[in-house]
């Protein structure tokens, strides 16, 4: 069995049922995170916005913010820009096994490499994957894009094209060697998520 697993509570479910009803209302519920461990894999915030108003006029969506502490000013600066009616933002709040059920009662997930891209690829859900790797770096079998992409679901990995220097002077297992900041993973475009949004829907 190659399957991931992923493993809560009945209490587990109930809280975070308790925790989302008042804001689902119906609605069809969208995990995000645009964190991670380093600067350099995180998705500019101010472009993800951009994305997130263009996906909540396709439908009744309402987006659940998932994540650790050091999500919180990247998803606290989501929830002023799109308000709480369209944003539930739970980064910093939920325990590992909490995170897990809420992230059950979503239906895709979409974000860059973190711990709940994995939790919803576990789950099952749908995936939309923001990769710093860029396309023109070939690292074969030690590429973090494939190692680390969303595992036996249905899923769409966004990656730059070109990678840019240094990176592109300096290939790296890890796909971009700027750690700091975002750096090759801002070359990918608010649109660009808009149409694997529209595309995974069709999958």
């Amino acid at each position: 069995d190659t399957n991931n697993e992923v493993w809560f509570s009945h209490v587990d479910h109930k809280r975070a049922v308790d925790l989302t009803k008042d804001f689902i209302r119906g609605r069809k519920l969208i995990a995000l995170a645009i964190g991670g461990n380093e600067a350099g894999k995180r998705y500019p915030p101010e472009l993800f916005v951009q994305a997130l108003k263009l996906i909540a006029t396709k439908g009744d969506f309402g987006f659940i913010y998932l994540g650790g502490k050091a999500d919180v000013e990247a998803s606290e600066y989501l929830r002023r820009e799109l308000g709480d009616e369209l944003l539930l933002n739970f980064a910093g709040q939920t325990a590992l096994r909490e995170t897990c059920a809420v992230m059950d009662l979503t239906s895709m997930f979409i974000g860059t490499d973190t711990g709940p891209m994995h939790i919803a690829s576990a789950l099952r859900k749908p995936v939309i994957t923001i990769n710093r790797e860029a396309r023109d770096i070939s690292m074969g079998a030690m590429s973090c894009a494939m190692r680390f992409s969303p595992w036996q679901t249905k899923s769409i990995m966004l990656r730059p094209e070109h990678a840019l220097e240094p990176c592109k002077s300096h290939p790296s297992a890890a796909g971009c060697i700027i750690t700091n900041q975002p750096h090759c993973i801002a070359q990918i475009k608010p649109d660009e998520i808009v149409a694997a949004f529209d595309q995974i829907l069709s999958l």
